[in-house]
C-alpha cells in the first residue's frame, strides 16, 4: 500500500458572495480534489464529478506525481477570456528516501476549472516549458 495523505484544503468562493463553494485539497497520489460544499446542509456536501479526482498529475510516462505542497487556487485569467478557477501547484516531495534522486518526474500545473467536467487525461493539458529561471526582487517605489 502507497502512503497518502491529503493535503492543506484550499477555500473558492465561486459567486464571490462570500460564502465557500468549493474546496480543493491534493494528496501523495498525485490526486487534486473538488469538494462541493455549496448546499446550507453539510450532509449533502460530497466529491465533486461523483467521487471522480479533479485531476491525476501523472507525468507523460504515467508515473504519479506526489502533490505535498499546498494548492494556490485563483480566478481564472479574465483577460483570456475564461471563466472559473485556476488551480496551481507543483508535484514533488523531499522526505522519502530516493525523492531526491529522480527530479525527471515532476512538473508544475495550471488547471482551469470551469465547473463542467475533470481533467482526465493529460492531452487536455497545453504542456509549456520553463526556458529561463533566476531569482525574484521585490521592488518598492
Amino acid at each position: 500500500v502507497v502512503p497518502n495523505g491529503l493535503g492543506t484544503p484550499q477555500l473558492a468562493d465561486a459567486d464571490r458572495n462570500l460564502i465557500v463553494d468549493y474546496v480543493y485539497a491534493a494528496d501523495m497520489r498525485g490526486n487534486v480534489w473538488k469538494f462541493d460544499v455549496r448546499d446550507t446542509n453539510p450532509d449533502n456536501w460530497q466529491i465533486a464529478f461523483g467521487g471522480t479526482p479533479f485531476f491525476r498529475a501523472q507525468n507523460a510516462s504515467g508515473q504519479v506525481q506526489p502533490v505535498s505542497a499546498r494548492l494556490r487556487v485563483t480566478s481564472a485569467p479574465a483577460a483570456a477570456g475564461a471563466s472559473g478557477r485556476m488551480i496551481v501547484f507543483g508535484t514533488g516531495r523531499l522526505w522519502a528516501v530516493n525523492d531526491n534522486i529522480d527530479t525527471t518526474v515532476h512538473s508544475f500545473y495550471g488547471l482551469l476549472d470551469t465547473d463542467s467536467t475533470p481533467i482526465t487525461s493529460r492531452s487536455q493539458l497545453q504542456q509549456q516549458t520553463i526556458t529561463t529561471s533566476g531569482n525574484l526582487r521585490t521592488v518598492s517605489n
